[in-house]
């Protein structure tokens, strides 16, 4: 499956998160087939324009966001490819208000369901019930993480494609 555009992603920087995050992802990758990618939350996907004007519009954004937690919840499972299999996020007024400003800056109108994918692809009813029964013992609302700086990743085409172009902190404080 191919994406398009860049995209602004949150990615935990603590090291023991990251990594169990990451180890989830991996294994479930390796098991059933599918892309591997780091863990993260997106911000705003789909952003179309040329390299330098989104990078000057997340810069704009990263001054206009003050750093805050991001907290993780229940395990959900959807028919979309690059949302598989993922975990809720929490949509406290800080999650929601740091949408906003990147949708007016990007001019993107979406609705925002804020989540952290653990497998991209597709599969049926069965494996991803199976999938979720897997991994339903791990304790996601415990896991919460400060974000600080936008990642900008240029996600077009497959996921081994996708590359970053920016890691912008967050100015305010």
């Amino acid at each position: 499956m191919k994406a398009k555009g860049y995209s602004l992603w949150l990615i935990p920087k603590e090291e023991d998160i990251f990594k169990k995050l990451s180890n989830i992802v991996s294994t479930l990758s390796e098991e059933h087939g599918s892309p591997n990618f780091l863990p993260h939350v997106t911000l705003i996907g789909g952003i179309i324009g040329t390299g330098s004007d989104i990078l000057e519009k997340t810069k704009t954004l990263a001054s206009l966001i003050n750093p805050y937690e991001v907290s993780l919840g229940d395990i959900g499972h959807s028919d979309e490819y690059f949302k598989s299999l993922f975990v809720h996020i929490e949509e406290t007024p800080f999650v929601i208000d740091a949408n906003k400003k990147a949708q007016d800056i990007f001019c993107i109108n979406k609705i925002y369901k804020p989540h952290l994918s653990l497998f991209y692809g597709d599969l049926n009813q069965e494996e991803k019930d199976l999938m979720f029964k897997k991994i339903l013992h791990a304790d996601f609302k415990s896991i919460h993480f400060r974000v600080e700086e936008l990642h900008l990743y240029h996600t077009n085409g497959v996921v081994d494609e996708w590359k970053e172009v920016a890691n912008i902190k967050l100015d305010r404080s």
